[in-house]
């Protein structure tokens, strides 16, 4: 009798705890969501790894056509980072475009490709962040590490995506749509705080 208490008790705990959890990641989801409100508007680059790969330009490329599709069905200012520029080139670029969009939410786009003797595979990574020049954690005590002003990259929101294919077009084509299914998920809770 005593062990099938304490197993109930144990249940009962368990349950006790679970429930805690889930209503501390919904509050924290929903307070990352409310920190995507006022900004400019969207900024899109997409980064490949390797930097010449044969699923970079179709899979950035479809990237950036329906990054644009989504931005002007929701009338989002918008630019993105043109694929394919020289480093030296690519940082001027990208400076030049984010400023004309005033202070823009970042969408990273990081693609990662490797073959295998099976096949090849492949790996997106689309997420909302800003590069914060003096962050500070206001919710620690002073002269805590975090309370000093640190520089950074601020992730809001990402989504991951693992792909592989026979061919590299049947990998293209898995990772497309998957980042279309994240970047839809992106702009749905992106307009649900910047329409309030």
């Amino acid at each position: 009798m005593k062990g099938k208490l304490f197993g109930w008790f144990c249940v009962w705990m368990f349950l006790l705890v679970s429930g805690a959890s889930a209503d501390n990641a919904k509050i924290f989801r929903e307070a990352m969501f409310k920190s995507m409100a006022g900004f400019s508007g969207v900024f899109l680059s997409c980064r490949q790894t390797p930097e010449v790969n044969p699923i970079g330009k179709s899979v950035c490329g479809k990237t950036v056509s329906y990054f644009n599709e989504r931005s002007e069905k929701f009338r989002i200012k918008h630019d993105y980072l043109p694929f394919g520029l020289p480093q030296k080139e690519r940082t001027k670029e990208l400076i030049d475009r984010k400023r004309k969009l005033g202070a823009p939410l970042w969408l990273a786009l990081e693609l990662n490709y490797a073959e295998t003797p099976e096949g090849f595979i492949g790996s997106a990574r689309l997420s909302a962040e800003v590069s914060m020049g003096f962050g500070v954690d206001l919710s620690v005590p002073d002269g805590s590490p975090t309370s000093r002003p640190r520089s950074g990259t601020l992730v809001f929101w990402d989504r991951n995506s693992v792909a592989s294919g026979d061919t590299t077009e049947r990998l293209a084509y898995v990772l497309n749509e998957a980042i279309k299914l994240n970047m839809d998920a992106f702009f749905a809770e992106y307009m649900k705080e910047n329409q309030k």
